[in-house]
Parts: C-alpha cells; sequence; structure tokens
C-alpha cells in the first residue's frame, strides 16, 4: 500500500480498508498484463491492467501520478476529458449510455445481463409476456460511484451505474475474454434488473403501479429465484424467522391487499415469501412456476390459487400446519440459542 498515493488520505483509507491478498496464479501462469496505457499529463498516467485474483482474472482501469520521483497509484480520473463522449447502443434488452472510452467493459457488463435476463426468462417461462419494446436504460457514467435507480419516464426504467472500468470486471483467464464469475454483475442484476423482468412477465408494469395487490409476491418469487441462483446475500434472506415469530399469522385469504403500514407491509411480505418457500417443499418448483405464471390473472389469494387449480380448502390447510411447524421450529431453535452459553459452539 506504499504505492498509493498518501496526498489522498480518504481514498487510500478506504482502499487500507477493503485491502485482501488477491493470492498468486498457479505454476508459472502469468501473474498480469498491462493491456493499453497512456499518459493524461506531465506527471499522471492511466493503465487497463488484468491481474490474477483469487483464481481469476480482474480486469480495470487504473490511475497514477509521478511523486517523490516515483508512480504511485491516485484517485480515478472521471472527468469527460478523458472518458470520451457518450454512446447510445442497444442490445436485446437494454437501451445502453456509456463513455467512448468504456465501451469494451460496457459492452461486456451487458452481454453479461443479458445471459442472466435469458435464464430468468428460461425459468420463468418469460415468451409470450415481456414487454414489446426495450423498458431498461443502463447509464454507466465514470462520475457515477453508487448506483441508482431513477423514476420511470413513460415505459422506460433509467438505472445510473458507475463505468464497469472502473469497478473492474472478472475474467476466467489471463487472454481468452471468457467470463469469469462476477458477483458485482450478480449484485447489479439481483437489484435493478430481475424484478422488472418478474413485473412484466407477471401482468405488466402498469398492472404493478396501478394495483399492488399481490405485488409482495413478485417479490417473493425474486427472492426464490436470487436464492436458487446463489444471487441472494445471507443478510437479505427471507422469510425471516424473527419477523414471523413476532405476531399471529395473517389468515391466508387476507394475504393479497397492499399495506400503507410498515409493520403489516413487512409481515406480509415474509408470510408471502414464506408462501412460496412452502409452495416449493410442499408441490414443488415447477408448482412454483405454474403459481407465477397465474399472478397476472389472480385478483384476490383464493382466485389465485383458484386459478392454479388446486382445492382451496386443501391448500390453507397444508399452509396452517407447515407454518406452525415452521413458526415452532423457530422458536425452538431461538430458545436454544438464548439458552447456549456464551463461549459454546454452535457446531
Amino acid at each position: 500500500m506504499t504505492l498509493h498515493d498518501p496526498v489522498q488520505p480518504d481514498w487510500r483509507q478506504e482502499r487500507l480498508t477493503t485491502f485482501e491478498v488477491w493470492g498468486a496464479p498457479p505454476g508459472d501462469d502469468q501473474f498480469y498484463a498491462v493491456l493499453d496505457s497512456g499518459r493524461t499529463g506531465p506527471m499522471s498516467a492511466w493503465a487497463d491492467v488484468i491481474q490474477y485474483r483469487n483464481g481469476q482474472y480482474f480486469r480495470e482501469t487504473r490511475f497514477y501520478r509521478l511523486f517523490a520521483g516515483r508512480w504511485v497509484r491516485t484517485v480515478p480520473d472521471r472527468t469527460a476529458a478523458f472518458w470520451g463522449d457518450q454512446i447510445e447502443a442497444q442490445t436485446n434488452h437494454f437501451e445502453l449510455v456509456f463513455r467512448q472510452r468504456d465501451e469494451e467493459a460496457a459492452r461486456f457488463l451487458a452481454d453479461q445481463l443479458e445471459a442472466r435476463y435469458a435464464q430468468v426468462c428460461v425459468d420463468f417461462n418469460c415468451n409470450g409476456t415481456e414487454a414489446d419494446e426495450r423498458y431498461l436504460k443502463l447509464v454507466l457514467e465514470p462520475g457515477v460511484q453508487i448506483a441508482a435507480r431513477g423514476n420511470r419516464q413513460g415505459n422506460i426504467i433509467t438505472v445510473t451505474l458507475p463505468a464497469p472500468s472502473l469497478t473492474g470486471l472478472y475474467y476466467a483467464a489471463l487472454d481468452t475474454g471468457e467470463p469469469g464469475r462476477n458477483p458485482q454483475i450478480d449484485a447489479i442484476f439481483s437489484q435493478h434488473v430481475l424484478y422488472p423482468i418478474l413485473y412484466y412477465a407477471s401482468g405488466g408494469l402498469d398492472r404493478w403501479v396501478h394495483d399492488r395487490g399481490g405485488i409482495m409476491y413478485v417479490w417473493a418469487f425474486g427472492a426464490w429465484e436470487r436464492i436458487r441462483r446463489g444471487l441472494l446475500p445471507a443478510d437479505e434472506l427471507i422469510p425471516r424467522p424473527d419477523v414471523l415469530r413476532a405476531a399471529e399469522p395473517i389468515p391466508l385469504d387476507q394475504l393479497w391487499a397492499w399495506s400503507t403500514d410498515l409493520y403489516s407491509r413487512d409481515l406480509i411480505r415474509n408470510q408471502a415469501a414464506a408462501l412460496i418457500q412452502f409452495i416449493d417443499e410442499t408441490y414443488g418448483p415447477e408448482q412454483v412456476l405454474a403459481f407465477f405464471r397465474a399472478l397476472r390473472h389472480a385478483q384476490s389469494l383464493p382466485h389465485w390459487i383458484e386459478v392454479v387449480g388446486l382445492p382451496y380448502s386443501e391448500f390453507e390447510a397444508k399452509w396452517a400446519a407447515w407454518l406452525k411447524n415452521y413458526r415452532a421450529a423457530d422458536i425452538q431453535s431461538a430458545g436454544s440459542d438464548q439458552t447456549r452459553p456464551a463461549n459454546q459452539s454452535t457446531n
């Protein structure tokens, strides 16, 4: 870390805080390569570097300045003067806006999002339910450091993201161009792309804007898909047992209407997620998908179950028994955790 700019204390401290050892490639494999580089001034430079990192290769644009006779890594140049003009492009599902120097990384990112989009549409059988036109606009900007979703304008949802050349991308190997595991792309997809796909495939965005009854099931299906794909962080897992233990369950036929009360909404959201888990465990994943396809036609929860073709009374009885066992198991687990000595392992 001595090669990091000492006159940028906040940036340097952030680098120190997030520092980790990246490891070394096996055998005689190359450790890194400088793919391109140049000067931005007499005392400053940049480099497009790909470097071994934890079993993969991580590519990013880095910036340097001359300090005390040596080059030290410094804060990124985020100006349009370096990154160039904006370019607009289209992929199968996205409107894409990026800076000229970010084009290769931007198209790589878009390709990876398209691959994840296609997988979700296979999983949920989106054929015939997609929007007629592109509805997601991805704006990649070097000056942006935190992803943000903007307001919907007409039929377009705009998502503004940091330039992928700066956040970095993983490749499977140094010189093949084959994508590696990219958790940051998984996060972008999970947070900003997945749910709009499900909104359109389950009734259309207008339906969920004007009639929010049942929308929590769209969220529950999204969480279910993220769990299946290993995309849901542990701290986001729902249903949350503590929420389900905190109050008596809401009757099944009332698990539909949108609540303006945040506490009630959180309870409904967690019970909705539990309901999808119940369907998966009791009827299997194919029935979960049947429920998803039927959601666009449903006007209430009993109607939804009817559209799927299951007897409501039987479904309700199985759900009540499952939820009772679920809550009891979690209460017992919580009790054993509370009575366990502090120094006793849970393993």
